[in-house]
This record gives C-alpha cells, sequence and structure tokens, in this order.
C-alpha cells in the first residue's frame, strides 16, 4: 500500500517504492509510529503523509480514535431495516435505535463482478447510493482502508465512474 502510494504521488520507480515501504514499515515495528510521516512529508504532501502513516500504524490518533469509536457503536447497535420496509429502490438499510435515523443505500458496483468480467484484481471500493433519514439522498465512494488512493486500471476507471453516474442518477430519482 505504501508502495503504491509512493510510486503514484512520489513518483518513484517499484524499487524505490518498495525499499522506502520496507524502510518506513522498520519505523513502525521499531515503535516510531510518527517515523513513517515525517520522512514521508519529505516526498509526499501531508495529507497522504498522514494516511500512509494511519496505514502502517494501524490505529488512529485520539480524535480520529473518538470518531471511529463513535461509529463503531452506531454500526454495532444498528438494526437492519427488513426486506420488506426497503423502499424500492434501496437493497439494504439500518436503523440507529439510539437516535431513530434510518440509513439505506443500494450498491452500484460490484467488484466482484468486476474482477470477473475484467480478469484482474480490483482494489476494495464502495459505490453506493444512500439516504440518511431526514436528508437528501446522495453517493458514497469509498476507496480502500483508510481512504488511500488506488491507482485504477483504465477498464476500472471508466467501470467506477457509470457506477457513479448510476449512483448519483438514483440518488436524483429518489429525491424528486
Amino acid at each position: 500500500m505504501a508502495a503504491s502510494v509512493l510510486v503514484d504521488r512520489a513518483q518513484l520507480s517499484m524499487v524505490e517504492a518498495a525499499v522506502w515501504a520496507d524502510a518506513l514499515a522498520l519505523l513502525v515495528e521499531d515503535g516510531q509510529d510518527d517515523g513513517p510521516q515525517v520522512l514521508l512529508s519529505r516526498l509526499v504532501d501531508q495529507v497522504t503523509a498522514a494516511r500512509v502513516r494511519r496505514a502502517l500504524v494501524g490505529h488512529l490518533r485520539l480524535s480520529e480514535d473518538r470518531l471511529a469509536a463513535a461509529a463503531e457503536e452506531v454500526f454495532r447497535t444498528a438494526v437492519e431495516v427488513p426486506a420488506d420496509e426497503l423502499p424500492s429502490w434501496a437493497e439494504t438499510g439500518i436503523v440507529d435505535p439510539a437516535g431513530g435515523h434510518r440509513v439505506l443505500g443500494k450498491h452500484t458496483l460490484d467488484p466482484d463482478a468486476a474482477e470477473l468480467a475484467d480478469g484482474m484484481p480490483w482494489p476494495p471500493i464502495t459505490v453506493m447510493a444512500f439516504q440518511v433519514s431526514g436528508a437528501p439522498a446522495g453517493v458514497l465512494l469509498e476507496v480502500g482502508p483508510g481512504g488511500l488512493p488506488h491507482r485504477l486500471f483504465s477498464a476500472q476507471a471508466r467501470r467506477v465512474g457509470t457506477a457513479l453516474l448510476d449512483a448519483a442518477e438514483l440518488a436524483d430519482q429518489v429525491n424528486a
């Protein structure tokens, strides 16, 4: 993951990126959690350096940890919306028991089917139309753990673009 970011963002060769990634991983293993971000800030922007650090370290800073804990609590206690109570456009839904908010959604990209069709691996991508009760529908795009950027092949980019357009169209229909 770190090597891929270094190839894309720092324009390093694959060999150079692999050496850097190994060195960054050694810093983390040695207990120097902030070392990767300090070193990477010389090669890439601060946001990218922080994302790679989080991916390598595997834990979040206190403010990020609080937000992640709150989100985890909502999903841990959420109750699935029964299929017969879903609107026709949605394939899934949950209810937050504490706040009573319903979150409804429908995936517009199936990475497993895309891998079979394309004959190549896909990064973990989620594209879906979603709606939280009381708010307009929108499009969710999530790429990989920690939101790290991934390089897509042309065919993958076209399929993601189509899935985003499909999700946007569905959100417009729900909001109409």
